[in-house]
């Protein structure tokens, strides 16, 4: 019989003893306790059980190997000498599953928690006050606090008897912080049930099995050690630190696993501990002194599993989930590691439309990095661009501009153009985006003239040199808002969209070296290998681009028609122009996008994209696709369960990504019929919109428009008595 340590496997030993010699009295019963494997006379044992015949014999807590075979300074095995009769049986009860399989042939028994009504019975039993138990939802809340384990529950009974307090009080010791609980439940208490060498105590009564663990198996000890760092339920094999040899963790996983402390669930490569046993790690590394080492440990392994392991899928979320748990610990450290690990994390949430959790993680953070990093430290820099990126998320772009002017005037006095300019770069790329949303376009057009002249002092031969001129002409179109004649921003535009066209040759590269790589792959991989399959996709993709690029040529010329007739007013225009700047890849019309969409979705569905959030986007993609071909219910369908989704994310109400998806779900909803789900969602996103975005942006303006339609649509409704 197995189970974990103050399960009550000798309890129940003991009454199955009482039963035997009840019911079956021609039995003798004869008990032995591996405990007292040190006592005098412990030897003679063997040759008292080799004369027994028609006996039950208990072997109780036989926990360790070395007992059971006579090895590790014992001079005989336990195992060796029971005796082997057909009239005889043979009940041993431990906490190793390892142990339980060496000694019988049998699968073992394992013995897990109570049910409530037996822990309710036995706590009933256990305790002298009966008024205690009169509030039965108090106490069923206690017993499930204890997890029905039965030495937990002997030891609060024992508490709440010798200090007379009340269940309430008891509960809230319980639920107070990791010293209160720990106090509590490392106790010692008088239990007459249970051996003299045991520990009584529930944070207590598992140290010796870990002290084995850390003698025979040191790799299963660290992690233990580090498993304390992290949340006791959903640990994915994956996070686990590892040697060279992926045998050793599975070996020691197992070791684990043998203990009870690791649980298994069926078919995932997932594990849970039990809570109580996380505490008692805790503990555990509390009293070796390793508790800060293994806390830094534990911050370095996960920020090198979350840059360089594979992180996103399918395991993202309980890797963000333990990263979270340590970060907000009792145990955390202020150190560059946590503040890195913050950093990670943050990129993880953001990504996955939870700024509400990014700015929690980043403000316990970044007081830190100001204090203690010196300003041009690469890990404070990266912090801080991201901390713009929350104030964006939140609606304060003056101040997400004003951290970032401080950015890049950091990396332009650190700055090496014959190393790496990409970092000032990228931030000159960022703050002119910055601009563009508060709606400076002269404060736009003055970086896009810094990045310009960033560019020319690469090296000869850089690729990005190829890229000043087209930086030049969007600054001018820029410069060129106020008072500008129409028949000059035409110039400018189309002069832009040549520029766009004559990257075909880059696109072409392209092709010649995925079709290089795919000739290769189809002589060496399956014709399923994922690998294989994205290359096909992209380099279809590509091809497409250079036809994108010729038809965003057509499309420039049709906004240049417009402008020469004076149809439409500059800002409107000026708008547009910036709107197809970034304008996302679209060729074929829409029935060929669908199929694209359709092409790639079970790569995306597999795992093969990076983070949840471009998932999202590709599924936001999708329902798009499906309601310009007309197939508007499956639209419907994959835009609501996008925004379920993203909305059981916990992403943040203004998430930029969500609004576009409620605004092509209200869409929907309009073509649909549906006119007051239609505006309730489309005054919802325009209200965000009208908050964060200038009155000329191209998404506000569409939702604006639509809402303005589909109101329309509901007043004449209602003069006519219709719906």
């Amino acid at each position: 019989m197995t189970g974990l340590g103050g399960v009550g496997k000798t309890q129940t030993a003991l009454q199955f003893a009482f039963w035997v010699r009840h019911e079956k009295p021609e039995y003798s019963i004869f008990w032995l306790s591996a405990l007292s494997s040190t006592r005098p006379g412990f030897q003679s044992y063997p040759e008292r059980l080799s004369e027994l015949q028609e006996v039950w014999t208990i072997v109780d807590n036989a926990d360790e190997m070395d007992l059971i075979r006579g090895e590790g300074g014992h001079s005989f095995g336990i195992d060796e000498q029971l005796p082997q009769s057909a009239t005889g049986q043979i009940l041993s009860t431990t906490r190793s599953n390892e142990v339980a399989l060496a000694v019988s042939d049998e699968e073992p028994l394992e013995l897990g928690e109570m049910e409530l009504e037996e822990a309710l019975k036995f706590l009933g039993k256990s305790i002298t006050s009966k008024l205690l138990l009169a509030d039965h939802s108090l106490v069923s809340e206690l017993l499930e606090e204890l997890t029905y384990l039965p030495l937990a529950i002997a030891q609060a009974a024992a508490y709440l008897n010798r200090n007379k307090v009340t269940t309430t009080r008891y509960l809230g010791l319980l639920r107070g912080t990791e010293q209160e609980m720990t106090s509590l439940l490392s106790r010692e208490f008088p239990d007459r049930t249970r051996y003299r060498e045991s520990k009584n105590a529930v944070a207590t009564t598992w140290l010796v099995s870990f002290d084995h663990i850390l003698a025979h198996d040191p790799i299963a000890a660290s992690l233990l050690r580090f498993i304390s760092r992290i949340e006791p339920k959903d640990i994915p094999l994956s996070i686990l630190p590892r040697g060279e040899l992926e045998e050793e963790l599975t070996y020691s996983v197992g070791t684990l696993c043998a203990y009870t402390f690791l649980v298994p669930r069926e078919g995932q490569e997932v594990y849970d501990m039990h809570s109580l046993v996380h505490l008692a790690t805790r503990i555990w590394v509390q009293k070796s002194g390793l508790a800060s080492k293994t806390t830094m440990d534990a911050y370095k392994h996960l920020v090198k599993l979350l840059r360089t392991g594979p992180v996103y899928e399918p395991y993202s979320r309980q890797y963000i989930s333990h990263a979270l748990g340590i970060l907000r610990s009792e145990d955390r450290i202020e150190t560059r590691e946590s503040f890195v690990l913050s950093h990670e994390v943050c990129l993880y949430l953001l990504s996955d439309g939870r700024v509400r959790e990014a700015d929690e993680c980043y403000r316990q953070s970044y007081d830190w990095g100001k204090m203690h990093l010196p300003e041009n430290d690469l890990d404070r820099l990266e912090f801080e661009d991201v901390l713009s990126t929350i104030y964006v998320h939140r609606g304060q772009v003056d101040k997400a501009i004003e951290l970032f002017q401080h950015v890049v005037a950091i990396h332009e006095r650190s700055c090496s153009f014959e190393k790496d300019a990409n970092p000032h770069l990228q931030a000159l790329r960022k703050l002119k985006g910055l601009s563009y949303i508060r709606k400076d376009m002269r404060e736009t057009a003055g970086i896009l003239r810094k990045i310009a002249g960033t560019l020319s002092k690469l090296p000869s031969g850089h690729s990005g040199l190829r890229k000043v001129e087209t930086y030049k002409l969007i600054q001018k179109l820029y410069e060129a808002e106020d008072g500008t004649k129409p028949t000059r921003m035409c110039r400018l535009i189309r002069q832009y969209y040549l520029e766009i066209a004559s990257q075909d040759q880059d696109a072409t590269a392209i092709i010649k070296k995925l079709a290089y790589e795919i000739e290769i792959l189809i002589k060496t991989a399956p014709s399923s290998d994922r690998n294989l399959l994205f290359k096909v996709y992209t380099i279809k993709k590509t091809r497409g681009r250079q036809i994108h690029l010729q038809r965003v040529v057509e499309l420039a010329q049709y906004m240049l028609a417009m402008v020469e007739s004076r149809w439409a007013a500059t800002a409107t225009i000026m708008s547009a122009a910036s709107e197809l700047m970034i304008a996302r890849t679209v060729h074929g019309g829409p029935a060929a996008r669908v199929r694209e969409l359709e092409y790639v979705g079970p790569l995306w569905a597999e795992g093969d994209h990076k983070v949840p959030s471009q998932r999202l986007a590709f599924q936001n993609q999708m329902g798009e696709a499906f309601l310009e071909d007309g197939q508007t219910l499956r639209g419907v369908s994959i835009l609501r369960h996008t925004a379920k989704t993203w909305k059981a994310a916990g992403a943040w109400d203004g998430n930029h990504q969500l609004l576009e998806v409620q605004h092509n779900l209200g869409m929907a909803y309009h073509r649909l019929g549906h006119r007051r789900r239609a505006m309730e969602l489309l005054g919802y996103v325009a209200e965000f919109r009208g908050k964060t975005l200038p009155k000329d942006n191209m998404r506000r303006v569409k939702t604006e428009k639509l809402l303005d339609v589909v109101q329309k649509e509901m007043e004449e409704a209602e003069k006519t008595g219709g719906r």
